[in-house]
């Protein structure tokens, strides 16, 4: 694609052909996220233990995260930091589910092993879409309707 002509080897000229690839190179990539964005959507959409994973799986990389830059991660010190209740106990139970928290607390402060607790967590959860409710309190847990 050319804008300008070259007029006898005038630097305008390759600006402008820069601009152009770039711009070029720029819209190929928006169209690709696009495209991987409404893969995403319609996957959502057919799969809502799909949505519940990835947004627990946020809320428990930020508790984590937390945890790991020395913050109390208690349910009080988190409700006061803007976590709602719902999204601390199922982030506490994803973490529970990739062995890195206990009844008693965090099992690990290392960085390295969180990480690849929220990683098994995530694979426990995508094998088994019921495995968080396990790790949940009585009262938070999915019912089931007849």
């Amino acid at each position: 694609m050319t804008i300008l002509k070259q007029r006898n080897g005038s630097a305008p000229y390759s600006v402008s052909e820069e601009i152009a690839h770039s711009e070029d190179s720029l819209a190929v990539k928006i169209a690709k996220l696009q495209s991987h964005n409404n893969f995403l959507t319609r996957r959502m959409q057919l799969q809502p233990h799909v949505r519940v994973r990835e947004t627990v799986k946020a809320s428990a990389e930020l508790l984590a995260l937390w945890h790991a830059t020395g913050y109390r991660t208690g349910k009080r010190a988190c409700l006061s930091m803007g976590m709602s209740e719902y999204t601390w106990y199922h982030s506490r139970a994803f973490c529970m589910l990739g062995l890195i928290w206990s009844r008693t607390g965090w099992t690990t402060s290392d960085p390295d092993e969180i990480t690849a607790g929220l990683r098994l967590a995530c694979e426990r959860l995508t094998k088994d879409s019921n495995a968080l409710n396990r790790y949940l309190p009585m009262s938070r847990r999915v019912r089931k309707r007849a």
